[in-house]
């Protein structure tokens, strides 16, 4: 997991690493020898380790952010 402080560290791992743009998805991507890497925010981080989710909603944060393919 390479986890980054901002939108450019981000896109500057994701522009080393990606080497299969058909495996990304969700943060991960596939380097030129088949490893998979995570590339996580320390935001992102924080966000899916807060606990205070009301249990009615607690279902669609994973649901929202997942559903992109690049985080």
């Amino acid at each position: 997991m390479v986890t980054c402080k901002d939108q450019a560290e981000i896109d500057y791992y994701w522009g080393k690493l990606s080497a299969v743009p058909e495996s990304e998805q969700c943060g991960w991507l596939k380097d030129k020898y088949g490893l998979s890497w995570q590339i996580n925010s320390t935001p992102i981080q924080t966000l899916l380790k807060v606990s205070a989710v009301p249990p009615h909603r607690s279902n669609q944060h994973p649901q929202n952010i997942f559903s992109s393919s690049f985080l």
